[in-house]
């Protein structure tokens, strides 16, 4: 089981970082925009084009990792975030910050989705490629139930380890 939280322990801990960091830049642009004199409306229609942002990166961030390769992709993608962030210290306008946070979304949905490659990769690693597709049923049943239920990925290694010790 040590062996499990030993190779698991960077790569949760880079997801929990980039959890915590998009969960403060959101509520800082809130207040921020607020202190601004925006409206409620134009503030609601800025942090919304972050997650309109996700939903079209959700649809080509897989074209895009498969046309450069993973790390080509994973960096792009941290460049773009990276980026996205900085430029909103830069200007304070509604439709630029609108820019901002939709390639925010694209940026974060595609880090997200590197992240679940490679928690895949360490999973076949540990595992061996030679998961039935039962077990591995068990595996992403696993993973949605921590997302789906607020624990996240604190203990999913111990959830993972319990499931396939009974197999």
């Amino acid at each position: 089981m040590a062996s499990i939280l030993k190779s698991f322990f960077a790569l949760y801990l880079s997801k929990l970082l980039l959890s915590m960091s998009l969960g403060l830049l959101a509520t800082f642009l809130s207040l921020r925009l607020t202190i601004e004199g925006f409206s409620t409306q134009i503030t609601g229609i800025i942090l919304t084009a972050y997650f309109v942002g996700s939903v079209v990166g959700a649809i080509y961030c897989r074209r895009i990792i498969r046309s450069v390769g993973h790390i080509r992709a994973f960096t792009a993608f941290a460049a773009l975030a990276t980026a996205m962030i900085m430029l909103h210290g830069c200007y304070i306008s509604a439709l630029a910050w609108a820019v901002f946070r939709f390639f925010s979304g694209i940026a974060t949905i595609g880090n997200t989705w590197m992240f679940y490659c490679r928690f895949d990769e360490q999973f076949l690693l540990h595992h061996g490629a030679g998961v039935l597709p039962s077990n591995k049923f068990k595996y992403f049943r696993a993973i949605l139930f921590y997302d789906n239920y607020g624990i996240r990925r604190a203990f999913l290694p111990v959830a993972l380890g319990l499931v396939f010790r009974s197999v």
